[in-house]
């Protein structure tokens, strides 16, 4: 990730880079200014709602303000917010989010944030994440998630992006490591109607385009993570209107 230098601020690393007409990239420090996660560290721990919702912050207060304003004031058609953990509940099963230390342990303030983007009127907003290695997609809602008339409607996309090595959710699962059942993709969107992709097993990266009209993206991977120069092939492409905060897929059914 690009580091932004501020010299009366040498600790700062958020701010954004510009990208042409059509993107600027927004980038986050969700460790830095947050309070401490609610319930703990383990994934899958029984975490209830009013502690996952309680007043809280992931960002601070000057970061939380700074990204609202380039959201609002940004000319370009996609904000893409280079995001440090997943913003999408990711529940097991159904509405029990399974780890407090993405966004899902920040519920207030995501509902703020994506609230007041939808209040505002604030079009192309495409969450690109990291830390938890594993390839997601689909849209966000000011709750996380979709399937009841209070989540509200998508105000946003998000596409998580693999890991080239690291090991993800698939290999936590598979080594037990893990105590919630998570370990298919079909079990993934059985629980959480909100993602319309998910792959636990592949390692790989993204190549995202954004277009004026339209934001395109590749999910990449090698055949074998073993092998040197192993062929690479497209897991997935997704397409997302302008305005729509739909994530379509583009090559055959989900």
């Amino acid at each position: 990730m690009p580091r932004i230098r501020v010299p009366e601020e040498p600790n700062r690393i958020y701010g954004s880079v510009p990208l042409g007409a059509n993107g600027e990239l927004l980038l986050l420090d969700e460790r830095q200014y947050r309070d401490p996660q609610p319930c703990g560290d383990e994934v899958g721990r029984p975490c209830s709602d009013s502690e996952r919702n309680a007043p809280r912050t992931l960002l601070g207060a000057e970061q939380k303000r700074w990204l609202q304003d380039r959201l609002r004031d940004s000319p370009a058609a996609w904000k893409l917010v280079a995001n440090q953990v997943m913003i999408m509940s990711l529940d097991v099963p159904a509405r029990n989010a399974v780890n407090p230390d993405q966004w899902d342990g920040y519920g207030g303030e995501r509902r703020e944030l994506l609230a007041t983007a939808q209040a505002e009127g604030i079009e192309g907003i495409a969450f690109l994440t990291g830390d938890i290695h594993t390839f997601f997609a689909g849209q966000v809602t000011p709750a996380g998630r979709q399937g009841l008339p209070t989540d509200g409607a998508p105000a946003a996309v998000e596409f998580v992006g693999g890991a080239i090595t690291s090991k993800g959710l698939g290999d936590d699962f598979a080594a037990g490591g893990v105590g919630v059942d998570l370990s298919t993709g079909s079990a993934v969107r059985s629980n959480n109607p909100h993602i319309v992709y998910s792959n636990l097993t592949r390692k790989g990266y993204a190549v995202l385009e954004a277009r004026a009209d339209e934001l395109l993206v590749d999910y990449r991977a090698p055949q074998s993570t073993q092998t040197p120069r192993s062929p690479m092939e497209t897991l997935a492409r997704f397409r997302v209107g302008h305005g729509s905060n739909q994530v379509e897929r583009v090559d055959g059914p989900v």
